[in-house]
């Protein structure tokens, strides 16, 4: 009997708390890195207090032996992307944008116009206009294209090639 007055009470102090900590709200990512930055630069113990609660969800859920129940779910943190995969996605981004800064270097202006505007641009221009801009025929606008996408592929699968073909 007494073993189960104490399951009885353990039970009802865990259940105590977990309601307790529902009362914490979960951080946006930006209000959690502004926190975090407040308790990194100025020492302030508020932000940490907020950053530590705002996470006991979380720990409840990791530490719980009924982890596997649906109705924990509702206790986890949102499912967003965490802040390593969006740096990790920051970072990729930032490179393919380097390596196609880098790949357009190699055109000239004329192929650069062109490829700009037929591949990059949100609603790309008809060969018709570029035609006129340049005073050529579609066909010539095509085939410069072309050859421009050509030339960013090159530099974008060897970027030791960029110097290769400018000069071609």
């Amino acid at each position: 009997m007494a073993h189960a007055a104490t399951l009885l009470t353990i039970e009802s102090s865990l259940n105590r708390y977990l309601e307790g900590i529902r009362r914490f709200p979960m951080l946006e990512p930006q209000k959690e890195y502004m926190l975090a930055k407040r308790w990194r630069e100025h020492g302030d113990r508020d932000a940490a207090d907020r950053l530590v609660t705002s996470h006991l969800r979380l720990v409840a859920k990791i530490d719980s032996p009924i982890s596997d129940s649906d109705e924990w779910q509702d206790w986890s943190v949102d499912e967003s992307a965490s802040q390593e995969a969006r740096l990790a996605q920051s970072r990729e981004s930032g490179n393919r944008r380097k390596a196609l800064g880098e790949a357009l270097a190699v055109l000239d202006d004329p192929e650069r116009r062109i490829f700009e505007a037929r591949r990059l641009a949100d609603e790309p221009i008809t060969l018709e206009e570029l035609a006129s801009e340049f005073e050529v025929s579609r066909e010539r606008v095509r085939q410069i294209e072309v050859r421009a996408f050509e030339k960013v592929q090159r530099v974008i699968k060897d970027p030791d090639r960029c110097f290769q073909v400018a000069s071609t």
